[in-house]
């Protein structure tokens, strides 16, 4: 079985035992160990670790000119979709906070005119998407954050 988004490799925690790394005999049961502690980590973090792509749906803000609140580790928006189902282009808003790589609201630009909006039915549940990358951190990306100390 391969690691799935595990926070060590196979080599590491062979290395950490001192096992050989011609001993092949574990190496499924290790690798799932690594995932399942990966996982674990995660549960107890509240958060995970990994960047991953996925769409997360979100209500329509009480003021449809204020920020919308995220809950969860943003890393990159693919597509932002209005309740009315218009994609919101990215020159419409900003990401806060600035100077994070993981962003936590969506306020638009006032100069741009934009708002939130209902679904087509008049509802404000789960009226807005957002397609991008989730997660703390991306360590595939250049980011400062990603770079290993």
């Amino acid at each position: 079985m391969a690691i799935t988004n595990g926070y060590a490799t196979l080599a590491e925690f062979k290395n950490d035992k001192r096992i050989s790394s011609t001993d092949t005999t574990d190496d499924g049961v290790i690798e799932d160990i690594i995932t399942d502690v990966s996982r674990l980590i995660d549960r107890a973090c509240g958060r995970t670790f990994y960047a991953r792509s996925e769409t997360r749906y979100y209500d329509t803000p009480v003021l449809s000119a204020g920020p919308l609140l995220l809950d969860d580790d943003l890393l990159a928006i693919t597509t932002l979709t209005n309740g009315d189902a218009t994609t919101i282009a990215a020159t419409k808003y900003v990401l806060l906070p600035y100077n994070a790589p993981t962003k936590y609201q969506i306020v638009f630009k006032p100069s741009q005119g934009a708002y939130w909006t209902l679904d087509s039915n008049g509802d404000a549940l789960r009226a807005i998407s957002i397609a991008g990358s989730w997660g703390f951190v991306d360590r595939a990306a250049t980011d400062a954050e990603s770079v290993e100390r």
